[in-house]
C-alpha cells in the first residue's frame, strides 16, 4: 500500500506492551522516539477493528490478561478499546502500551478501518461513536447489520 500510496514506512519492532523498565529504557532511545512522534503528524491511517476481547479464542497477552478488565469492551483500534458508546474502556496499566493514542487517532487527518462479519458489527458502531475511524470499508452484509443496530438504538 506504501509504495502505491507514496506513503512513508517507518517500522518500529518493539514489543506493544512493554515491562515499565524495558519501557523507559525503549523512550531513552532517539530513533524509538522520532519513530512515536511520527504518529503526531499522520495525514491518514488505515487501521483494523477489533472484536471484543470477549470473544477473542486467542489474543495478545496484554489483552488476554487484562480480559476481566475488558469486560465492558465491545472491540478496539490499535489496543485502544471501547464500549458500544464509544467510550474508552482502558486497560490498566494502558500508559505502558507503545501504539497509537486515541488523541492521536482522531488527530488523524483520515483514519480509515476495516472490517468484517458479524463478530466485528458492535466494534465498528463503538469505534464510529468513539471518532476513533472516519472511514469503513466492509462488506454488504456487515454495513446492512450495523444500519440495524443503530436504527434499533433510536
Amino acid at each position: 500500500m506504501a509504495d502505491v500510496s507514496g506513503a512513508e514506512v517507518s517500522f518500529l519492532h518493539v514489543p506493544a506492551f512493554p515491562s515499565p523498565e524495558l519501557r523507559s529504557s525503549l523512550l531513552s532511545d532517539p530513533d524509538i522516539t522520532s519513530r512515536l512522534a511520527l504518529w503526531d503528524g499522520l495525514d491518514a491511517a488505515l487501521v483494523g477493528i477489533g472484536m471484543a476481547p470477549s470473544e477473542f479464542g486467542a489474543a495478545p497477552m496484554h489483552v488476554t490478561a487484562e480480559r476481566d478488565a475488558l469486560s465492558a469492551a465491545v472491540g478496539d483500534v490499535a489496543s485502544r478499546h471501547f464500549d458500544l458508546q464509544g467510550d474508552p474502556v482502558e486497560m490498566p496499566q494502558e500508559d505502558r502500551l507503545l501504539g497509537v493514542s486515541r488523541a492521536q487517532l482522531r488527530a488523524a487527518g483520515t483514519v480509515i478501518g476495516v472490517a468484517a462479519g458479524a463478530p466485528k458489527v458492535r466494534s465498528v458502531v463503538g469505534a464510529a461513536r468513539g471518532k476513533l475511524i472516519d472511514v469503513l470499508v466492509t462488506d454488504a452484509r456487515t454495513a446492512s447489520a450495523i444500519l440495524e443496530l443503530v436504527k434499533g438504538d433510536t
